[in-house]
């Protein structure tokens, strides 16, 4: 019998590698115990950073930024929702209403992904340069961004990259990650 010990113990530890493996390659998921992210919606930010591979604190920052975090924000410009997408771009990366956070949140990842895509095309020197061109194509617009060859001189988007930045390294920091 004490011979079988190292046997099981060797099974035992195969089945908790396997377990843990698959769940580390699930779906991702968010357990943002500090409650930064409203609950209901944390799962759904993991899965716009995944996305867009980019950093879920960035991505919730960006959303309180763009809207408190409400779903039935309007922007005098006709922006709405929790990711505030204008008409125009929510028909091409939106489904159903955008008031709706869920769908809301997955097109704001799948935009920030194409984004990224974009503002490849200037050939950012690193991965904050990087971020930053995307913050502000989605705050300009993209076509703004590449015609201007990086951020353009707007107060209102160098303003908004600096809030989310802030907000991401403070309030968002560590969100959805193994230690919250």
């Amino acid at each position: 019998m004490l011979r079988a010990w190292p046997v099981w113990g060797a099974l035992g530890l195969l089945i908790i590698g396997t377990v843990g493996t698959i769940s580390h390659n699930s779906d991702p998921s968010c357990s943002d115990h500090g409650g930064a992210i409203p609950r209901e919606w944390a799962d759904d930010v993991a899965h716009a950073a995944e996305v867009s591979a980019l950093p879920p604190e960035l991505v919730a920052a960006q959303l309180d930024v763009e809207s408190r975090w409400d779903p039935e924000a309007e922007s005098p410009v006709g922006a709405q929702g929790l990711a505030q997408f204008m008409p125009e771009t929510w028909e091409l990366y939106g489904e159903g209403e955008a008031t709706d956070p869920e769908a809301s949140i997955r097109a704001q990842g799948y935009y920030l992904r194409d984004l990224r895509e974009m503002v490849s095309e200037l050939d950012p020197a690193d991965e904050q340069e990087e971020t930053d061109l995307v913050l502000a194509a989605y705050n300009a617009g993209p076509t703004v961004v590449l015609e201007e060859g990086g951020i353009p001189e707007y107060q209102e988007t160098q303003n908004y990259i600096d809030q989310i930045t802030e907000l991401s390294e403070t309030r968002y920091a560590g969100v959805c990650s193994e230690e919250s």
